[in-house]
């Protein structure tokens, strides 16, 4: 009757041994681990910079699209409530301001309000928070909010200039352009 060679499993101080009778050992020495810590150490010196870069921009691209959310939101109140309803800088949630950074509401106007009057706010829709990036309002009327009437037509063509908190040279910031029809259009330029 043949037998199968047994197999040897003893173990040793060094490793296993195999087969064949070599002995092999497991495990990585020093300078190997020192050579794969330094190659690790000079990708990540390479990929933080530019990790920084897209969660910077990141930030500015949410910040740009709560905007747009909320305008969307104020056209279509508006258009069901029949009745002006407009989106302002807000620091206080409650009443419009003038610093976008700090937060914005989006509300309904009191019926008394005329097209092109300063806002009055009747009923808040939404509360948003401070955002994670700088606005600048850039508006033909120089008006600080965007208002839709009942039909959903913006007052005025609205250009809002949304960048990060540092902007330094080479950076990207978004311009958002809200036309007369409620439509909004986003452009990447650089700081």
């Amino acid at each position: 009757m043949d037998t199968l060679p047994k197999r040897n499993t003893a173990r040793t101080m060094q490793g296993f041994t195999n087969m064949q009778g070599l002995t092999t050992t497991q495990g990585f020495t020093i300078p190997e681990l020192m050579v794969v810590v330094a190659i690790m150490a000079i990708l990540l010196s390479l990929a933080v910079p530019a990790f920084n870069n897209t969660i910077r921009d990141n930030r500015v691209l949410a910040s740009s699209n709560e905007l747009v959310t909320a305008v969307a939101m104020a056209r279509s109140e508006a258009v069901k409530r029949a009745r002006m309803a407009a989106v302002c800088p807000s620091a206080d949630g409650a009443s419009c301001g003038a610093d976008w950074s700090t937060g914005f509401i989006v509300y309904v106007e009191k019926d008394t309000v005329v097209a092109g009057g300063a806002p009055d706010v009747d009923i808040v829709l939404k509360v948003n928070g401070e955002m994670n990036a700088t606005v600048g309002t850039q508006t033909a009327g120089a008006n600080n909010w965007i208002r839709f009437s009942s039909r959903g037509i913006a007052e005025e063509l609205v250009t809002l200039e949304i960048k990060p908190e540092t902007c330094e040279s080479g950076n990207s910031f978004q311009e958002l352009t809200i036309s007369l029809v409620g439509r909004a259009s986003f452009t990447k330029k650089t700081c």
